[in-house]
């Protein structure tokens, strides 16, 4: 009778691990569609995220500051460090997906942008 409850105890064990480490590790793969291999996950949902949380971060400092609880110079330091942090997000991000695009302007714009960031890093607005 003990030999029975030993092994059942066994298997029990095995399988509630066997559950805990496909849930530990189910979110780092992606059902394919269509068909049934996993594949790792990108992470674009990572920076989307992460992007989400900046300007969410950049609302709160906003509402924080028509309350009256960050002074008018710390406002624009965590704006300005905050919009840079975003704009370089945006940069490195491949969000551009338009065949037909006017490379002269593109690579403007593009100089543009990375002016504005230099100069949001070393400190002028």
């Amino acid at each position: 009778m003990e030999g029975q409850l030993t092994t059942i105890a066994m298997i029990a064990s095995a399988l509630l691990v066997l559950g805990c480490l496909y849930l530990t590790i189910s979110p780092f793969f992606v059902l394919d569609e269509g068909t049934f291999e996993l594949k790792f996950t990108k992470n674009k949902n990572k920076t989307q995220s992460h992007k989400e949380a900046l300007y969410s971060t950049l609302n709160e400092i906003e509402i924080e500051h028509k309350m009256g609880k960050i002074s008018d110079d710390d406002y624009k330091e965590l704006t300005n460090k905050y919009e840079t942090m975003i704009a370089k997000m945006m940069k490195d991000d491949d969000f551009v997906s338009i065949d037909n695009i006017d490379n002269k302007l593109l690579s403007e714009i593009e100089k543009e942008i990375q002016e504005e960031l230099d100069k949001r890093e070393k400190g002028g607005k």
